[in-house]
């Protein structure tokens, strides 16, 4: 009998860690945000995220398609039409991290404690942008003072 209350009680805490890091893993570095990866036509990324609350046609061969609501709010993608998605850009109340729990609102100190220096660090009139340079991207990531405001992976073509 207490090997059964033992089990049961393993299953139970197992469970709760799981549905604890649900929002963790949904940035990907260097791969993805939410399913949608650089490279990824329109069609994939409704597919993955749902229709676009707004879409944004901008002077150049380009659209963005903006999320304002749900999982996925103020989430942004940038796609040229002959090169698919070139930028996928997150900002509050966003709330996925990736899987070292770095998200909007981490700390500078511990971004550079889990991806290590950055390449470059832009000083921005009321921001500080950090530049990591991976295989396939580039990320992006806007501190207002010390915290992460807003995050972006740009394709490096």
């Amino acid at each position: 009998m207490k090997k059964l209350l033992f089990l049961v009680l393993i299953i139970a805490g197992c469970d709760q860690g799981v549905e604890s890091d649900k929002m963790l893993g949904r940035i990907a570095i260097d791969d993805n945000v939410d399913g949608v990866r650089l490279g990824d036509d329109s069609i994939a990324v409704i597919q993955k995220l749902g229709n676009p609350n707004s879409v944004v046609l901008p002077a150049t061969p380009s659209m963005i398609y903006m999320y304002t609501e749900g999982i996925h709010a103020t989430m942004s993608v940038v796609i040229y039409y002959n090169k698919g998605v070139t930028q996928i850009s997150v900002s509050p109340p966003y709330q996925g991290k990736t899987w070292d729990g770095i998200g909007i609102g981490s700390s500078r100190t511990y971004v550079i404690s889990k991806l290590g220096d950055p390449a470059e660090d832009i000083p921005d009139y009321d921001l500080n942008i950090d530049r990591y340079v991976f295989g396939k991207s580039l990320l992006l990531i806007h501190y207002d003072s010390v915290f992460v405001r807003s995050l972006s992976m740009d394709a490096k073509n």
